[in-house]
């Protein structure tokens, strides 16, 4: 890894205005990422953004939206999940093309799935909520078969939240439509949320009964 630095950054430095600028400077941030650099990672993702975003050649900016991506899996591994929940959604502003068409990338794709996933486990509900029901939005009758489990985590993870906030009537609702499904008999996801749904109303029971 040390080497691959070593070349990477001598190209950047002797060939400052090759047309594999971008691409460069993105391999010398995945390779600080995979020494765990994470400060120089941050670094040469922020330069090459301030140098490439907003950029008035078409061409030039195309590689932005994945640069934010790369950013937002950095602050993930960092720990930083509002800042990776921030990222994800700016590499999904950035892409200027359509985000439902069958040549959608996958990494905008999953990007609006990981900006409500790191929302959410910064415990930032309102946003993560919004989030969360955006993609399943976008993406609910897509055929696809992993954006369509990436969707059914969306919705159970929208019945977390609610239990998360004691909206225990809103997290029933939704437990149950996911129970209630025919799809994905066996997937881990209508597991738990079969689960969640006896606990939740257990809990319920039990409190009524205290209160008779």
């Amino acid at each position: 890894l040390t080497e691959a630095r070593n070349i990477t950054a001598g190209f950047l430095q002797k060939y400052p205005a090759s047309p594999y600028d971008a691409e460069a400077r993105q391999l010398l941030a995945k390779i600080y990422r995979r020494k765990k650099s994470y400060p120089n990672a941050l670094l040469v993702y922020n330069q090459t953004l301030q140098k490439y975003d907003q950029n008035k050649d078409p061409l030039s900016a195309e590689i932005v939206p994945e640069l934010y991506y790369d950013l937002g899996e950095l602050h993930e591994e960092t720990g930083n999940f509002v800042d990776a929940g921030e990222a994800f959604q700016e590499a999904v502003s950035s892409y200027n093309h359509p985000i439902d068409h069958p040549d959608t990338p996958e990494y905008i794709i999953n990007s609006h799935f990981l900006a409500a996933d790191m929302y959410n486990k910064a415990q930032n509900d309102t946003i993560a909520l919004l989030s969360y029901q955006q993609a399943i939005l976008l993406y609910a009758d897509n055929e696809n078969k992993e954006i369509n489990e990436r969707v059914f985590w969306a919705r159970y993870q929208i019945g977390n939240i609610y239990a998360r906030q004691e909206n225990n009537e809103q997290a029933l609702k939704i437990f149950k439509e996911l129970v209630d499904l025919k799809d994905g008999e066996g997937q881990l996801w209508k597991k738990l949320a079969a689960e969640n749904f006896r606990s939740i109303s257990r809990k319920l029971a039990y409190d009524e009964y205290l209160n008779e």
